[in-house]
């Protein structure tokens, strides 16, 4: 099973989203771009898991996620990566007004390891949302019509309460995501 952790953006963010990047899409070059129900940000990408393993990994994932308190962010500047050269990815920043955005983080790249199902990349964490993969050539005038053309703040701020373990199944028209399991935050007793 091909899984990854995420936060989930409530569906009025989703919804916010999506409305300035159909606005802009025809007027950009070509890019394959996420269906507004598949953005998310995404903790921890494991790549290739043994379905055995899942429930270990639940186990593992929940406690973990019990050690962070719920709190609040919104969604920030649009950006690319890279972030020098043509852009391969547009995504739109995740901005948590807390601290423990980075200790949720933590914690579940720590529940994997001890799961024996480490994160497949250790790249610095910067945290956002994905809205497409670019084709062709994204330079110059393209990555300033879309860093400039996405409104930080879209769909005001939100409480992040829970994490999600999602099964991810690639086809040819995108990738098809299943929650195996909702990981809730709790505030400490």
């Amino acid at each position: 099973m091909r899984l990854f952790v995420a936060v989930p953006l409530p569906a009025a963010v989703r919804q916010a989203v999506a409305r300035p990047v159909g606005a802009l899409r025809d007027r950009l070059p070509p890019a394959r771009w996420l269906e507004p129900e598949n953005l998310h940000l995404t903790l921890a990408f494991l790549g290739e898991q043994p379905e055995d393993r899942v429930e270990e990994l639940v186990d593992a994932l929940a406690t973990g996620c019990r050690e962070v308190p719920p709190f609040d962010a919104e969604m920030g500047a649009a950006g690319v990566f890279p972030s020098h050269g043509p852009a391969r990815v547009l995504w739109i920043g995740l901005v948590a007004r807390q601290e423990p955005l980075r200790v949720l983080r933590d914690r579940v790249v720590a529940a994997c390891r001890e799961a024996q199902a480490p994160p497949a990349h250790r790249s610095r964490f910067q945290p956002h949302v994905t809205v497409a993969r670019c084709r062709g050539r994204w330079d110059g005038e393209a990555r300033e019509r879309w860093t400039t053309g996405v409104p930080a703040g879209l769909g005001g701020p939100f409480t992040v309460d829970a994490a999600l373990l999602v099964a991810s199944r690639l086809t040819p028209e995108g990738a098809r995501h299943r929650t195996l399991s909702r990981l809730p935050l709790e505030a400490p007793a």
